[in-house]
């Protein structure tokens, strides 16, 4: 057997033969299933820290915060108030000279947000 072998395949060689282990080669043998399954627990860490940390590039890349393709609340709550300001708008731009119509016609887009709010709030249709 080569002395340069790795431990593993020293003690691989040992166990290969029909001949029983002594027990300094089985107390080495376990010992070296120790040393591999910590280094492969290790190295497993490392990798799966790796993936974890492009995965959170891409995904910051994508517009999503900490790697997480989910909304707060806070952000859920903004996006249900667009889709609300959108359909007030949508649904009133048929009444010619209605709050929707003069919304859309009188005022620059970064208005309409307060604009539309405001008139939801006084109950005016659109």
């Amino acid at each position: 057997m080569n002395k340069q072998q790795p431990k593993a395949l020293q003690l691989a060689h040992v166990f290969d033969h029909p001949i029983p282990p002594e027990w300094s080669d089985m107390v080495a043998a376990a010992a070296e299933l120790r040393r591999q399954h910590a280094r492969i627990t290790e190295l497993e860490s490392q990798l799966a820290q790796r993936f974890d940390a492009a995965d959170r590039a891409t995904a910051s890349a994508q517009g999503f915060r900490d790697g997480v393709a989910s909304l707060t609340a806070q952000a859920a709550d903004s996006v249900q108030e667009d889709a609300a300001r959108y359909r007030w708008l949508r649904e009133g731009n048929d009444a010619k000279h209605g709050a929707a119509w003069h919304v859309a016609v009188n005022l620059y887009g970064c208005e309409w947000d307060a604009a539309i709010d405001a008139a939801r709030k006084r109950g005016e249709k659109q």
